[in-house]
């Protein structure tokens, strides 16, 4: 049987810290003392409790008017540009052909021949001496 593979979606989004907002981490393995805001990029508070909520925001990353999280971020892409020559790199540089294999019928005695009798017969014989020796080990 044969079946038709179609290649893998790969996911290129950076990994982003939600403690430190870096890129290459996630906050579990984050060696950052505080919590930073990713509105202005100050330490001890978050998004919802910043103080400077009435300036524009500054990205901790590249010192940019946006939130630490916005993918219009330089670092942001560069990191997924990183991704995306490792995937390009590692996956396969051959497109995928569109072979169609031959159709079987499976009802065909054509294609699946019938076994001869004496095909069978001579299954089933074999099938009985191994079941009288697997009882008569089993009985021992």
């Amino acid at each position: 049987m044969h079946f038709i593979a179609e290649p893998a979606n790969h996911n290129n989004k950076p990994s982003q810290c939600y403690k430190c907002f870096k890129y290459g981490h996630i906050a579990k393995y984050c060696k950052a003392d505080s919590q930073i805001c990713s509105k202005c990029g100050e330490a001890n508070h978050t998004y919802d409790v910043c103080h400077n909520s009435s300036q524009h925001p500054i990205c901790c990353n590249c010192k940019g008017q946006h939130v630490a999280t916005s993918p219009d971020c330089p670092k942001y892409k560069e990191h997924q540009q990183k991704i995306q020559k490792t995937i390009e790199q590692y996956s396969s540089s051959t497109k995928p052909t569109n072979q169609t294999q031959p159709g079987y019928n499976w009802n065909s005695n054509e294609d699946f021949p019938i076994l001869k009798t004496t095909d069978r017969i001579e299954e089933t014989r074999i099938i009985e001496l191994l079941t009288e020796k697997i009882m008569s080990i089993v009985e021992q």
